[in-house]
């Protein structure tokens, strides 16, 4: 299989693609460099090697394969585990650029460019710098690109073997135990096989039966692990309640702040793949069958990644626009097909990567010549992952902490940072911030997922009292109020923007 896949690319573009994630993750390496998705699935997976049970001893609102994932590196490397997950993030990206390339290889598409779309997608799934994480999104596209490529393949030609179709619902399903924004994209998948051939029984059940099957497994460890009532309150009803008071609110405004995010630094590529689906509609009846297939495939995977954005009910963040780079990075590739001088080509393919560049350049020009003051520095609308509060590093860097700091806003990178550990259950500050009926805004509105009840809170707090409580809204007031017996003896001090408290 490994043969088959790198076969079919020339050894110079292996290079090439490996140089460009590499080059285009290096960011990641630099100091105080912390992704808010990336840090709190590797602290619940610290806490999870430990022997904690996800959900009811480690709150998060998402479904746990990330969690799982993350635990194979936390488990294997220890401390290093962020170092190795880098790593492997840049040969993962490598090795799914190459997958694509292989794929289309084997269709031929393009007259021009053929291996354009490799190229492209090393460049989509790693810039821009503010966001390279080891996402959900990232991580199931090579699973995709397996499944939407067999039921293609397979389109072709009789079936007599029914593990192929199994074998894709068992990776679609994974899919959707790591991001919820992969249910659409398995029912694009049902659309594809019923627009590409005739329905056979067998052939559905086989698919089907692979998702059942591993969607039981997962159940049944959530089971076995003490997680599955958790999981059914934090991750399927709570995220019913997002839908319900979120979803037009924050959710919708972090989309529509995403997406301006992804329009600006992907515009070019954006009108090159406008275009290319335009060239590919014009020319779909003269095209051969076989393309006619692989392009249906990609106008369905498109249209399903939109919608699984759009329907997206946690933070909508850039990372999830991931999900369409495989359908962008092969349309954008056709418009080099339009008739045109033979050197307009070579503008178009150095102005397409200005975007790109500019925005890369931007990390080296803040990193190296702008001091930053603290974690929340920005760029336009965004946060920069670059942690610099200085003040708050200094303050904890001799600090032997028991049980560890508590931060009460979302931002989990800052634990990693700070060198110090979750001291409570409740990681996922998102939820606490829903579910803490001392806290404003948890006392606004009815849930239909459990709210903490106050002897459970006390009880969490009795027995892992967190050494250090950092609090920059003015919130922990309310929750000492509410247990005085608990936090009567601690006194705040005023770091680097935060009030800490501790006793």
């Amino acid at each position: 299989m490994l043969q088959r896949v790198l076969g079919n690319i020339p050894f110079p573009l292996h290079l090439l693609l490996l140089f460009l994630a590499v080059v285009l993750r290096l960011p990641v390496f630099m100091e105080g460099y912390f992704q808010t998705d990336e840090a709190l699935s590797g602290i619940c997976a610290q806490k999870l090697i430990q022997g904690e049970s996800l959900y009811s001893e480690i709150w998060y609102s998402g479904p746990p394969f990330m969690i799982w994932f993350y635990g194979l590196f936390t488990g294997l490397f220890g401390s290093y585990w962020l170092v190795f997950l880098r790593v492997f993030t840049i040969l993962y990206v490598y090795y799914t650029a190459v997958f694509l390339g292989n794929w289309l290889a084997q269709y031929r598409p393009f007259d021009k460019y053929p291996l354009f779309p490799s190229v492209l997608l090393v460049v989509l799934c790693s810039s821009p710098w503010f966001s390279l994480e080891l996402s959900p999104e990232l991580l199931m596209l090579l699973p995709l690109m397996i499944v939407y490529r067999t039921l293609i393949d397979r389109s072709e030609k009789p079936s007599y073997s029914f593990q192929p179709y199994f074998l894709s619902g068992v990776l679609i399903m994974l899919a959707v135990t790591a991001s919820y924004q992969f249910i659409i994209m398995f029912l694009s998948v049902i659309v594809l096989y019923l627009s590409l051939k005739r329905a056979a029984v067998d052939e559905l059940t086989a698919l089907l039966g692979g998702a059942g099957i591993t969607l039981g497994i997962t159940l049944m460890a959530l089971y076995f692990g003490n997680s599955l009532f958790g999981f059914l309150d934090m991750a399927l009803l709570y995220g019913l309640d997002l839908l319900r008071y979120e979803m037009f609110n924050s959710s919708f405004k972090s989309m529509q702040n995403s997406a301006l995010a992804f329009f600006a630094v992907e515009a070019i590529f954006l009108i090159f793949a406008v275009l290319g689906f335009i060239r590919f509609r014009i020319k779909y009846f003269t095209s051969l069958l076989r393309i006619r297939r692989l392009e249906v495939g990609m106008i369905i995977w498109l249209v399903g990644g939109l919608t699984s954005i759009f329907f997206s009910v946690t933070q909508s963040q850039f990372h999830k626009w991931l999900i369409i780079a495989p359908p962008i990075a092969f349309y954008a590739t056709k418009v080099f097909e339009i008739p045109r001088k033979k050197w307009m080509n070579t503008v178009l393919l150095i102005v397409a990567f200005i975007p790109a560049f500019y925005i890369y350049s931007e990390f080296w020009y803040q990193h190296f010549l702008i001091p930053q003051k603290n974690n929340q520095t920005t760029t336009g609308s965004r946060k920069s992952p670059i942690f610099n509060n200085q003040e708050l590093q200094s303050y904890f860097r001799n600090k032997k902490t028991r049980k560890g700091i508590w931060i009460m806003e979302f931002q989990p990178e800052m634990y990693l940072a700070l060198g110090q550990k979750c001291a409570t259950k409740y990681v996922d500050y998102r939820i606490v911030y829903q579910k803490f009926h001392p806290l404003p805004y948890a006392s606004t509105h009815l849930l239909i997922s459990k709210v903490e009840s106050d002897a459970e809170i006390f009880d969490e707090f009795n027995k892992n009292r967190p050494d250090y409580i950092l609090d920059r809204n003015n919130l922990f007031p309310n929750i000492r109020e509410m247990y005085p017996a608990l936090f009567y003896d601690y006194k705040a001090e005023s770091v680097g923007g935060y009030k800490v408290y501790h006793p």
